[in-house]
């Protein structure tokens, strides 16, 4: 597996009412946020992993032959990764809200809702040179040696967790539901499989079909474009652990751009559809769970 992929599917097109679900999961803070930082020490730990923000700054916290300098350093490049993610971060929290307070009231502000896209796709963009600084930092700060353990462990990582289910539309593993409803192998952005949402909801079939429906008539993601983002993600792996390195000119960020950019407005048309299909109790539901998710991440 490549190792920006992980980067690149935190934001990722998901088919159909699954877009829902990534509406809370994309507002989420970024990991290492809800904690206080750990005490930098000699070589890595897996706690410091878990809340990186980037994942190879996570394959980097795991190894074992970290100095205290190095430890501090990348301690340093965490904080300062998601100080230049937090802006966006606000924003789409501030966009599932809009999304939540459609869905109360039966009608979605929608220009506002566009504003709040445009805002985002724009932050990300701001976003994208502090992803290919931290990765530029990361290279000079560790040996040959480190960077090419950071990558393998950074594999390893990812492994672990798509390993399960089957791949869906947009090239993820998942799991098939009734219907045709997909979700992840490990979960909704609520929490729960979207199975579980279709149930927790009391879809009907009529209600099945219609978001089926939906999502057949929704552009789907340009196969040949996934394809060659991960070539792309392919190379700056090999890169990475190459003496010369250069994530700008690589493109570091750039495919995590576009994905921003199309799903605000993708999650958009699905909302406005929930409210078409939904009644008044379920989309109250709903408006229920994006809250509840988001106010989990904070």
């Amino acid at each position: 597996m490549n190792v920006t992929l992980i980067t690149l599917r935190r934001i990722a097109l998901v088919p159909g009412l699954a877009a829902l679900l990534a509406v809370a999961a994309c507002s989420a803070p970024a990991p290492g946020t809800a904690n206080a930082p750990n005490v930098p020490t000699a070589g890595g730990t897996t706690a410091q992993a878990e809340k990186a923000h980037e994942p190879l700054l996570a394959g980097a916290f795991q190894l074992a032959d970290l100095s205290t300098a190095q430890s501090t350093k990348l301690q340093e490049l965490e904080t300062k990764l998601v100080t230049a993610g937090a802006p966006r971060r606000v924003a789409q929290r501030e966009l599932a809200e809009l999304f939540a307070v459609g869905l109360e009231k039966g009608a979605l502000d929608e220009t506002a809702a566009n504003a709040k896209i445009e805002q985002i796709g724009t932050l990300a963009v701001a976003e994208k040179d502090a992803s290919a600084d931290t990765l530029n930092a990361l290279h000079a700060l560790l040996t040959p040696a480190q960077r090419a353990s950071a990558l393998e462990l950074t594999k390893a990582a990812w492994k672990g967790k798509g390993e399960k289910g089957e791949k869906s539309e947009n090239g993820e593993k998942g799991e098939k539901g009734e219907k045709g409803f997909k979700h992840d192998g490990k979960g909704g952005g609520f929490g729960m499989h979207l199975k579980q949402l279709a149930e927790e909801l009391q879809l009907t079939d009529a209600q099945k079909d219609a978001f089926k429906a939906e999502m057949e008539s929704m552009p789907h993601p340009d196969k040949k474009e996934w394809g060659g983002m991960k070539e792309k993600m392919k190379a700056i792996g090999e890169a990475f652990v190459s003496d010369t390195f250069d994530a700008k000119a690589l493109g570091v960020g750039d495919g995590a751009v576009k994905m921003a950019q199309k799903m605000g407005p993708r999650m958009e048309k699905m909302i406005v559809a929930s409210i078409k299909i939904l009644t008044p109790d379920q989309r109250t539901k709903l408006a229920a769970k994006i809250r509840e998710h988001v106010a989990k991440m904070d």
